[in-house]
């Protein structure tokens, strides 16, 4: 997103106390789930990035690291824009993020609209290089309706089971060139959070909507919607 385009995020420590499931065992306190987010990060990977306002990858994947170390009932997010940004990253159409993503060891992410600014098969080709799934439950081919990435991924973490589901948004079409998504079709959001949650409920005890909806007023109020979607008895975060 353009919004907040060139601030590196990172929030760790958002810690969740579940009820104890039948499969693990844990304290009486539960199981403890670390989760660690990103996003618009846009290829700033030096600290002297943005006028030195970037934290830089290394601090990044050292956080990350030390997270893991301390609680290895850990998943590592990004919500995209992590592909463009910076020359470094657009003259090699991103392939110079496989490997900082993939030795920093996420889990998932979501794409981000400039993400989409290589075309579908460039992204396609670099999600393939990953080494964990790009999810996206609401961008499809516009002739066949097929999902173009994986909807969601299922994690077990201590017997915690834990669904990730992606979603983008459809100011895609606007905010970058129309022929790079003539062929796609962005789903609405809020019907395709009901969806996965319709689907993913059950057989879970946690769900995690990883999105790409952005905080203008427009798009603040479908990220408000969907998180709306997904809260179930206490046990259901955004």
């Amino acid at each position: 997103m353009n919004v907040r385009r060139y601030v590196l995020a990172l929030a760790i420590g958002i810690i969740t106390w579940l009820p104890q499931p039948s499969e693990a065992v844990q304290t009486s306190e539960g199981v403890r789930i670390t989760l660690v987010h990103t996003n618009d990060t846009h290829t700033r990977i030096k600290p002297e990035d943005n006028a030195g306002k970037s934290i830089g990858w290394a601090t990044l994947a050292a956080a990350i690291k030390k997270e893991r170390e301390l609680n290895p009932d850990t998943l590592v997010l990004d919500a995209g824009d992590t592909f463009h940004g910076l020359p470094l990253a657009t003259l090699s159409c991103g392939e110079i993020m496989l490997s900082l993503l993939n030795l920093t060891g996420y889990d998932a992410m979501c794409p981000g609209n400039q993400d989409f600014n290589y075309g579908i098969p460039r992204l396609l080709e670099l999600s393939k290089a990953l080494n964990f799934p790009v999810l996206a439950a609401n961008v499809a081919y516009k002739d066949s309706g097929q999902l173009i990435f994986a909807p969601y991924k299922e994690f077990n973490l201590s017997g915690v089971k834990i669904a990730v589901f992606g979603l983008v948004t459809p100011e895609t079409m606007r905010k970058i060139s129309p022929s790079l998504t003539s062929n796609l079709s962005f789903l609405a959001p809020v019907q395709q959070a009901q969806l996965m949650v319709d689907k993913l409920r059950p057989n879970n005890d946690l769900l995690i909507a990883v999105t790409h909806l952005g905080i203008d007023p427009v798009c603040a109020d479908k990220s408000t919607t969907v998180a709306n979607v997904i809260k179930l008895r206490n046990r259901t975060y955004v």
